[in-house]
């Protein structure tokens, strides 16, 4: 996940949702169900796979370098984006959500998406369950972590078994 800051946009990977029916059905938008004050949806845009030349990043935030950039690769709105009968965004399509955090207060999450889309004449929703979240940044040390009495954690501490003494023994 990008470490966003002040009024920084933050894109990461959407849902592929796929249609299963026998007729097409139109995307008309997509929205969190739950986010924080500070976080906003901005857009949701399709994108071909092929034309990111490094792969699709799974995230990507302004200063990510232009290798990543979905800003300079054509896309489409997913409003009134099609999917065919049986056709699925994953398999030469991505989407891409773009996020806007409002200020430096971390961690700001939105969780589960709602995808509303038309099927003949009616909108249906579907909920989709996700987690996307900005975090705050890691301070570097020089220190190195200690686990219990000073000593560094290793498969002893981790996956031993416990023993009569009161201490952690080997498994």
């Amino acid at each position: 996940m990008p470490v966003a800051g002040e009024d920084v946009d933050a894109y990461f990977m959407g849902p592929g949702p796929k249609n299963d029916s026998r007729t097409s059905i139109e995307l008309v938008t997509i929205e969190p169900v739950t986010i924080s004050d500070d976080l906003e949806l901005v857009e949701a845009r399709i994108y071909r796979r092929d034309d990111f030349l490094a792969g699709v990043p799974a995230s990507w935030s302004t200063g990510g370098g232009d290798l990543y950039d979905p800003t300079k690769i054509l896309s489409v709105p997913l409003r009134g984006f099609e999917l065919g009968e049986h056709q699925s965004l994953g398999s030469d399509q991505a989407m891409m959500l773009k996020f806007r955090a409002s200020n430096q207060q971390r961690p700001l999450t939105a969780t589960d998406l709602r995808v509303i889309y038309r099927h003949g004449f009616r909108n249906h929703s579907q909920i989709v369950r996700v987690v996307y979240g900005a975090k705050p940044p890691v301070q570097a040390t020089n220190r190195p972590r200690c686990g219990r009495r000073g000593r560094f954690p290793g498969p002893i501490w981790l996956v031993g078994r416990r023993t009569g003494r009161g201490r952690w023994g080997r498994g």
